[in-house]
């Protein structure tokens, strides 16, 4: 299910079958997607369904490709919320704050900053 730190009502969440990472509905970007308590996002769960996760504003999502990258955001950027994917290796990082602030964190982890 999703996790209580993503229930404070500023993430959005897409509908993805099961064991895969795309979603299926159209619009996605801007009509289908859900709030963590929306009804049909807790359906298609109940059901065994997927989701993704839509970042806010304020949000950054980070996905780790290699363990090397992976210690290096651990290493560089402030404690935030990961999650590692039950049937992919690589950690995904959620960034929630100033999105100026992550991207300057984010440029600065990549040397490119």
């Amino acid at each position: 299910m999703i996790p209580s730190q993503l229930k404070d009502g500023t993430w959005r969440f897409l509908l993805v079958k099961p064991q895969d990472k795309k979603a299926f509905e159209k619009n996605w970007e801007t009509t289908a997607n859900y709030g963590f308590d929306d009804p049909k996002l807790l359906e298609h769960l109940g059901k065994g369904g997927n989701y993704g996760v839509l970042p806010g504003t304020d949000h950054i999502i980070v996905e780790t490709d290699t363990p090397e990258l992976e210690a290096l955001i651990e290493k560089s950027l402030p404690p935030t919320f990961t999650q590692r994917s039950p049937w992919a290796s690589n950690e995904t990082v959620l960034l929630q704050g100033s999105r100026e602030t992550n991207l300057s964190i984010i440029r600065q982890v990549s040397g490119q900053g």
